[in-house]
C-alpha cells in the first residue's frame, strides 16, 4: 500500500504538490493558476510556429521570384540574342542578295554593246551589205535626277562606224533653230517676225557662187522664183518648214535673221557655244551629232530648253508617218532619203526609257535604215 502511493506521488512530481494542510481553496487557486500557465504556454507555441509558417512562406516566395527573374531575363536575353542573329542574319542575307543580283545585272549587261554589233553584222552579212557603208549610233537618255550613285556604271554612246566624221547636209539644220531661240531669250531675234517671200523670188542659180555649185552632192530640186511662194509668213512657221521639208532657199532666208542676230557664221557659234567641231564642209563626228541632238531635247525645271525646235521636230515626225511602229506618237525627229545616193535619219524616241539614235547609210534603199532602225529598238527594249 505504501509502495502504490509512492508511485502515484512520483508520477505526478510536475504538478504542485498538494499540501494536506492547503485548504479546498487554496487547492483550486493553484489549479487555476497551472491552468492559466498551460494556456500561456500554448498561444506562445502557436505563435512560434506561426511565425515560422510565415518566415518559410517568404523564404520560399522570395527563391522562387529571384529564380522567375533570373529565368525571364536569361528569356528576353535569348530572345534578344536571337532576334538580333536573326536580323543580321537577314541582312546578312539581303546584302548577299543584292550583290548576287548585281552581279548578274552586271554580267547580263557586260556583252549588251558585242550582241548590238552581232546583231547589226548578221544583218549586212545576210544581205551582202558592206559595213564602211553604215554609219550608227545609239544613245540612252538619262535623266537628270537619276542617283549618281548607280549601281551600273554610266553607259557610254554606241558607235558603229569606220568614220570619224559624217557629211550632214540638211540633216542638222535643227542647229540653227536652237541658235534663233539663244538670240531670241537674249533679245537680239523675234520669232513672231513677219517675213515677205515676195522679196526673196530670186532663183537659187542667181546668188549661188561658183563653188556652191561645185560642192553641191544633193538631189534636192533645183530652186527657182516658182519655187518660193508669194505669201507673208513669220520667222518661226519659216523654221518650220525649213526642217520638216529642207529647201536651199529656206535655209538661206532663215540664216540672213539668225547670223545677224548671232554676229557669226551658224557654224562658228554652234561650235562656240554648243562644243562642237562643225567643219566648212558641214561635217561632224558621230557623237557630236547625238550629243547637240540631246541637247535640243534639255529640259530646264521639267521644261524643254528649246521648245520651239522641239515643237518643229514633233512636227517633221508627223510628216513620216512611217516611222510611228516604233513607239506610237514618240518619234521626235526626221528622216532625209536622197536617191542614188544616201539614207539618214535621226530620232528622240521617247517614253519611260528614252534614247537617241541616228543611222546613215551610204544606200539609197530605205528598207536598210528601217531594219537597222528595228535591231536598235528590240536591242533597247531587251537591255534597258
Amino acid at each position: 500500500m505504501k509502495r502504490n502511493k509512492d508511485k502515484k506521488i512520483n508520477e505526478n512530481k510536475y504538478l504542485p504538490r498538494k499540501n494536506k494542510y492547503m485548504s479546498k481553496e487554496e487547492r483550486q487557486k493553484l489549479r487555476r493558476r497551472k491552468n492559466t500557465l498551460y494556456r500561456i504556454n500554448y498561444m506562445r507555441l502557436a505563435i512560434l510556429l506561426f511565425s515560422l509558417v510565415i518566415v518559410l512562406f517568404l523564404l520560399i516566395f522570395g527563391i522562387y521570384k529571384a529564380v522567375s527573374h533570373f529565368t525571364d531575363k536569361n528569356t528576353t536575353k535569348t530572345e534578344e540574342t536571337f532576334e538580333e542573329s536573326k536580323k543580321e542574319f537577314s541582312s546578312e542575307y539581303k546584302a548577299g542578295e543584292t550583290s548576287k543580283k548585281i552581279e548578274e545585272i552586271k554580267s547580263f549587261l557586260k556583252n549588251k554593246d558585242e550582241n548590238l554589233r552581232k546583231d547589226i553584222d548578221t544583218y549586212l552579212s545576210k544581205y551582202n551589205l558592206d559595213k564602211n557603208k553604215i554609219n550608227l549610233v545609239y544613245s540612252k537618255i538619262t535623266d537628270d535626277k537619276e542617283d549618281s550613285s548607280k549601281i551600273i556604271e554610266e553607259e557610254k554612246d554606241f558607235i558603229y562606224s569606220s568614220k570619224e566624221k559624217l557629211p550632214l547636209n540638211n540633216a542638222n539644220i535643227f542647229i540653227i533653230s536652237m541658235i534663233a531661240e539663244d538670240m531670241e531669250r537674249k533679245g537680239n531675234l523675234d520669232l513672231n517676225t513677219i517675213v515677205d517671200l515676195k522679196e526673196k523670188k530670186e532663183t537659187s542659180e542667181e546668188t549661188k557662187s561658183e563653188s556652191e555649185k561645185k560642192t553641191e552632192t544633193t538631189s534636192e530640186p533645183e530652186t527657182t522664183s516658182e519655187n518660193i511662194p508669194s505669201k507673208t509668213i513669220t520667222l518661226m512657221d519659216l523654221i518650220d518648214d525649213m526642217i520638216i521639208k529642207p529647201e536651199t532657199w529656206k535655209i538661206k532666208l532663215v540664216l540672213e535673221y539668225v547670223e545677224k542676230a548671232a554676229r557669226a557664221d551658224w557654224k562658228t557659234y554652234a561650235n562656240k557655244f554648243y562644243n562642237l567641231s562643225i567643219n566648212t564642209q558641214n561635217e561632224m563626228p558621230l557623237k557630236e551629232i547625238i550629243d547637240v541632238y540631246k541637247l535640243a531635247f534639255k529640259k530646264d525645271n521639267g521644261q524643254f530648253r528649246y521648245r520651239r525646235t522641239v515643237d518643229s521636230l514633233v512636227k517633221s515626225s508627223q510628216a513620216n508617218k512611217d516611222l510611228y511602229y516604233i513607239e506610237t506618237n514618240n518619234f521626235m525627229g526626221f528622216i532625209g532619203v536622197y536617191e542614188y545616193a544616201y539614207t539618214m535619219e535621226i530620232a528622240y524616241i521617247m517614253g519611260e526609257k528614252p534614247y537617241v539614235y541616228f543611222i546613215q547609210t551610204d544606200y539609197s534603199d530605205k528598207s536598210i535604215s528601217t531594219e537597222l532602225r528595228n535591231i536598235i529598238n528590240n536591242w533597247h527594249k531587251i537591255y534597258n
